[in-house]
């Protein structure tokens, strides 16, 4: 029973965890969102979120089979029932969530090594409450709420109810209580299994055994973690700017954003692409050092100006 009980733990464990590995590849694109996003030119927030999440969705079921076939099988755990797709359905949600709620944490903060801290540290409280390393029903009254509020304690009791559910289990004789001696000597040799059906095992971790069916609600719950983080995700990127000097984090105002180098080229590149369109010849582009050239052009007729002449310290006046 404990072996089984710790297979299917770190089970959704490891699925879990391999979503940490993509803490840094948010940062290494948001720069250019940014840009893109605060400029409206080329793309906004939501093509971007669905181009950057769906590959994440088809490749995390990828891994979430190919892990399931290969643990599945060979440690010939429960196959009654339909429960194999049962356990790929609840390693694919938990492989989601991990994956949201990266997203979540990496979009809302100012750097992947603040990432990097917060998202183990806050995964860490919800494995200690998710009732494996502590039975629910032994977690003190305070902490109590963590242990509802933990995504693994749902995808746990899921894993546990497909499991066990209405097996018989057998003891072996070391497994018999009370010991052979003390038996003998008070019991007159009895010996019992003390656990014999499958939902006990359930109950002493200190889950709801209300039914085999409960099993889809530890799903929907698990499904509703996934897409309030996935919202999430998408409300920091929608409306945080991340400011890359200070690391502060900011409500993002496109109008009052001032223009970056790598704006000022965009909107010069378009303005040539729309004038060879046009048929116009293209613009002057030699600069003086230290200004801008931003494409527009003035004509003068009969202009006096003056010259300035360091040497003889005077202004020759020039028609």
């Amino acid at each position: 029973i404990q072996q089984r009980q710790g297979l299917i733990y770190f089970s959704f464990l490891t699925i879990l965890f391999e979503s940490l590995i993509s803490i840094r590849d948010l940062y290494d694109q948001r720069p250019i969102f940014h840009e893109q996003r605060d400029l409206r030119k080329w793309y906004t927030t939501l093509p971007y979120y669905v181009a950057y999440i769906l590959p994440e969705l088809i490749l995390g079921g990828l891994d979430v089979i190919v892990f399931s076939v290969t643990m599945y099988f060979l440690t010939d755990l429960n196959l009654g029932q339909a429960r194999f797709w049962y356990f790929v359905l609840n390693l694919y949600l938990a492989e989601l969530f991990g994956a949201s709620f990266v997203v979540a944490i990496s979009a809302a903060t100012p750097s992947s090594v603040f990432a990097s801290a917060l998202v183990p540290s806050i995964l860490m409280l919800f494995i200690l409450a998710s009732g494996f390393t502590i039975p629910g029903n032994q977690i003190p009254g305070w902490w109590i709420w963590l242990h509802w509020a933990s995504p693994m304690r749902w995808s746990y009791e899921g894993l546990l109810i497909n499991e066990f559910w209405g097996l018989e289990l057998t003891c072996t004789n070391d497994e018999l209580v009370p010991p052979a001696a003390i038996a003998d000597a008070s019991y007159g040799g009895v010996r019992i299994c003390p656990i014999t059906t499958g939902e006990t095992v359930v109950a002493q971790t200190g889950f709801i055994t209300v039914g085999f069916w409960w099993r889809w609600i530890d799903t929907a719950v698990m499904a509703g973690f996934c897409v309030f983080f996935f919202i999430l995700a998408f409300l920091a990127l929608e409306f945080l700017k991340q400011e890359p000097k200070g690391g502060a984090v900011g409500i993002a105002k496109p109008k009052q954003q001032k223009k970056s180098q790598y704006q000022k080229q965009q909107a010069r590149e378009l303005k040539e692409m729309q004038r060879a369109e046009a048929g116009l010849p293209a613009e002057d582009q030699t600069q003086t050092p230290g200004l801008e050239v931003y494409g527009s052009y003035l004509s003068f007729n009969d202009v006096s100006y003056y010259v300035p002449v360091q040497k003889k310290n005077k202004k020759e006046n020039k028609p």
